[in-house]
């Protein structure tokens, strides 16, 4: 089994239902002593004291979870397993993971050492149904452990209630890779934006205005002075419009404008 030619999160895990699962033993003991005894002081966990999980993707089980992770019980989580987690998840939420973020991942650690897999941290958010009712948004990272084959079996992670101070409607993945000291996240190594709703992806009419003045060779003070509007509202739509192309500076934005027949 090749991780890039799985296409989304669950085919992934139906997977591997047929394999041999050769971490099992080795590592699945250690793994939860780690959590139970000295997670505290591992440098992924150090200073983040929120929700924390192990899942185990090869029998779709936790093997631990923090109790009153959305108001539910630790039990739920550890005796219905992953089936709890889709059950309260926000179905467009996790068609965005399934299809997209999920593979996106695989295709990231593709180009890792396995046994390096456990050094970067994933990190986006996504809404839950709580126990009481309505949705609570989260930011999920995680680690994986992965076996000679670069399969990640195992995600270790830890979870933050953000929903009251999070109102981005953008989904953004993230990946750092630990230092080696362990005393802090090294620099930023992807990220990448995604929308749960379609509408979103779309460049507004203003963006639109901004692009064409960008193609004119406009810098963002001379766009802001045309525009009558502040420079630091100009730089968020070019940023906006750079999250919602994949450009990487403005040169690309207005690259991509043009084959996209935007202006």
């Amino acid at each position: 089994m090749r991780s890039n030619k799985i296409k989304t999160w669950l085919n992934y895990l139906d997977s591997l239902l047929h394999e041999t699962g050769e971490m099992e033993h080795k590592e699945v003991s250690a793994l939860v002593s780690l959590y139970n005894s000295a997670f505290v002081n591992y440098p992924f966990f150090r200073n983040n004291m929120p929700y924390t999980y192990i899942l185990d993707y090869t029998k779709r089980c936790y093997l631990s979870m923090t109790d009153n992770f959305a108001g539910y019980s630790s039990e739920c989580f550890t005796r219905n397993g992953l089936a709890q987690t889709l059950e309260i998840i926000h179905p467009r939420h996790l068609d965005l993971f399934n299809c997209k973020i999920f593979p996106a991942r695989l295709a990231i650690l593709d180009h890792i050492p396995s046994e390096e897999h456990r050094e970067y941290v994933f990190s986006y958010t996504y809404l839950v149904r709580g126990k009481k009712g309505g949705f609570v948004e989260f930011l999920q990272k995680n680690f994986f452990i992965s076996d000679d084959h670069g399969h990640p079996l195992f995600s270790v992670g830890i979870l933050v209630d953000i929903t009251d101070i999070h109102t981005d409607k953008r989904i953004i993945q993230t990946v750092h890779k630990l230092e080696k000291s362990g005393e802090q996240e090294e620099q930023l190594r992807f990220r990448k934006v995604f929308y749960i709703n379609e509408e979103d992806t779309l460049i507004s009419k203003r963006e639109r205005e901004i692009l064409c003045l960008m193609s004119d060779g406009f810098s963002n003070k001379m766009i802001a002075e045309k525009l009558n509007i502040s420079e630091k509202t100009v730089k968020r739509h070019r940023e906006n419009m750079q999250d919602k192309t994949g450009a990487s500076n403005g040169v690309a934005l207005v690259g991509f404008a043009h084959r996209a027949g935007l202006i």
